[in-house]
């Protein structure tokens, strides 16, 4: 048994991420959209830090690790693991790919696996990679355990013998503007003294699916919220309901309901602002709407009703040129079109003598779920609110 004690330094970045270990701490940012369909890709994120060694199973990983907001992967192999990632049916992938290699569109592992942790604290997460199960442990308590993962299988049968004879490799991500903060990580080599763990019963605090016989209303959804956050959906509600009622005639639609849910704000002017709320994790952007019906598109000329973004940059522009370039760094980049993917869908904006490439469908500036956000939020719509009304 050989523990690595693997020195935070080591790290190396990879694509357009961030890495910085002063104070002892490796802090992790990454300042464009990453590609997480791992149904297309077994290694779809190409921003990310990792290490030069490589690790024989059976292995253990041991870290300490700080998230602000979601989410975080460990990308082991050509699998990976994600934190913080809502409400997902491929959390995990197996270290071989297999999915891809059988040539199935399938999420490749058999874990039940809940992947919550608290935000703005350090966790403690244990993985071990055995030669018979694979488990996952978050602060002493078990998150995830499977004896069928597909890399089990195939030592069962003595196959892929070169690929286990080399070895897998260990990369950390995290999504855009998220600050991943770790302080110590440890991987431990079993050989011949590989741990066997005993299983208990265990399941996710909450039912992974809203009650669909429950009435949605904003209350419901945003119960599993800090107090804060609730606060913040609450008055964003009441600004685009009542003090933008006259201005943008929001409708608001409810999918879902608690822990899981999606509350969409649609203005007849062809933009809309949505949050997504899985339990205590929040998303939320805003955008001009792309349909995808032949009605619409023949009704409006194209795929858009209408996109104001640059004009409305150039309002924000007005008041503050840096909080305009700070919106423009929030528009959610196209991952697939940055990485010469098969997406026909791209959409380029221009701004102050920059350029983004986008996907129609998720084209909008996207917010992280700090207070200060649904601060920028509502300076964004205010600016569409001014908008000549032969555009808007």
């Amino acid at each position: 048994m050989t523990t690595h004690n693997i020195p935070l330094q080591s790290f190396v970045a990879h694509g357009k991420v961030h890495v910085n270990t002063a104070g002892g701490v490796l802090c992790l940012n990454t300042n464009t959209a990453l590609d997480t369909n791992f149904h297309r890709n077994d290694r779809p994120i190409r921003h990310y830090a990792h290490i030069p060694q490589r690790f024989k199973i059976p292995f253990r990983i041991d870290i300490t690790v700080q998230l602000d907001s979601p989410a975080f992967y460990f990308i082991i192999g050509d699998g990976h693991i994600g934190f913080a990632t809502g409400l997902d049916n491929r959390p995990i992938t197996d270290v071989l790919g297999m999915a891809k290699m059988r040539g199935e569109n399938k999420p490749g592992s058999q874990v039940y696996f809940d992947n919550e942790i608290p935000l703005n604290e350090y966790v403690d997460i244990s993985i071990t990679y055995g030669s018979k199960s694979l488990w996952i442990m978050v602060n002493g308590a078990l998150r995830g355990f499977s004896e069928k993962e597909p890399y089990i299988k195939a030592l069962k049968k003595n196959t892929l013998s070169e690929v286990f004879d080399k070895g897998f490799n260990f990369a950390l991500a995290c999504d855009k503007r998220t600050k991943l903060s770790v302080k110590s990580l440890a991987i431990t080599e079993f050989g011949d003294d590989e741990p066997t763990h005993e299983i208990k019963a265990f399941k996710r605090a909450l039912d992974v699916f809203p009650n669909l016989r429950e009435k949605p209303s904003l209350d419901l959804c945003i119960q599993g919220l800090s107090a804060e956050l609730q606060q913040e959906v609450l008055c964003m509600d009441t600004y685009l309901m009542k003090d933008m009622k006259q201005h943008l005639k929001f409708k608001r639609k409810i999918e879902g309901g608690y822990p899981c849910c999606k509350i969409t704000y649609v203005s007849q002017w062809g933009f809309r602002y949505k949050i997504f709320i899985s339990n205590a994790y929040l998303w939320h952007d805003n955008a001009w709407i792309a349909y995808n019906t032949r009605r619409e598109t023949d009704s409006f000329g194209g795929r858009k009703k209408a996109d104001y973004t640059v004009e409305t940059l150039h309002i924000l522009a007005k008041e503050s040129p840096a909080f305009a370039d700070l919106m423009f760094e929030r528009i959610q980049e196209c991952s697939m079109c940055n990485q010469g993917g098969p997406c026909s869908n791209w959409e380029v904006y221009e701004y102050n003598e920059q350029k983004k490439v986008t996907c129609a469908w998720n084209n909008g500036m996207h917010f992280k779920m700090f207070p200060a956000d649904f601060d920028d939020v509502k300076k964004v719509i205010r600016a569409i609110s001014q908008l000549p009304k032969n555009t808007a």
